[in-house]
């Protein structure tokens, strides 16, 4: 109701919330001037994964909807005009762009203007990494409408700057929610019993039951 987003995501592994995350970003950037957003993932190998999402929902729109497009290297997409093409041969100039970096090198924020961040598996950041976003990157976007901040992670113990973040989102001791994606609403994560097979839960899983 305030016109812009702030999200902890705990989810399982291969739940859809990074493509889902990455939709939002690319939705943004494409249909809106001037709208510039950063992607944040774990390593160069997510990095690139991710930059391919993007540049696989730019190829599949359809063509009157394509914005112009001046830059697409695995770094940055850059929805403008590209000076080596005649303007009656490209979509609509936007201005906007998407960047795309590993937790490893970021070294962008202080005096950039962001309207959207995508960070990925930020609870296997270095605590280096969390460092930067703490101080540097995340007040370089202002909670404004039309803003967006998505963390989204699968747990790990070394987590703390995560699991920090979604404890205050729980809590509501922060302008951010907290969406919780359990493994079990997944159900290729289950196996069926064999047929006559009984389960037995142990002591630890009936608390868990009973929780």
């Amino acid at each position: 109701d305030k016109g812009y987003i702030r999200a902890f995501v705990v989810k399982p592994r291969q739940p859809g919330s990074s493509t889902l995350a990455q939709a939002t970003m690319f939705w943004q950037a494409t249909l809106n001037r001037n709208f510039n957003c950063l992607l944040i993932a774990l390593d160069e190998d997510t990095t690139a994964n991710i930059f391919n999402m993007s540049r696989f929902f730019y190829e599949r729109l359809t063509p009157f909807l394509q914005p112009a497009i001046r830059r697409s290297n695995k770094k940055e997409l850059v929805f403008d005009a590209d000076p080596r093409r005649p303007t009656t041969q490209q979509g609509i100039q936007l201005g906007s762009y998407m960047q795309f970096q590993s937790s490893s090198r970021i070294q962008v924020g202080t005096g950039t203007t962001r309207h959207g961040i995508h960070i990925s598996e930020a609870a296997k950041f270095q605590p280096e990494s969390t460092t930067y976003l703490e101080h540097s990157l995340m007040p370089a976007i202002h909670m404004l409408p039309g803003t967006i901040v998505i963390n989204e992670s699968t747990t790990y113990p070394t987590g703390h700057w995560f699991r920090e973040g979604c404890e205050k989102a729980r809590d509501g001791l922060s302008e951010y929610i907290l969406i919780f994606v359990p493994w079990w609403f997944e159900p290729e994560y289950s196996l069926l019993l064999d047929k006559g097979e009984k389960f037995r839960p142990n002591k630890e899983e009936r608390w868990l039951i009973a929780l």
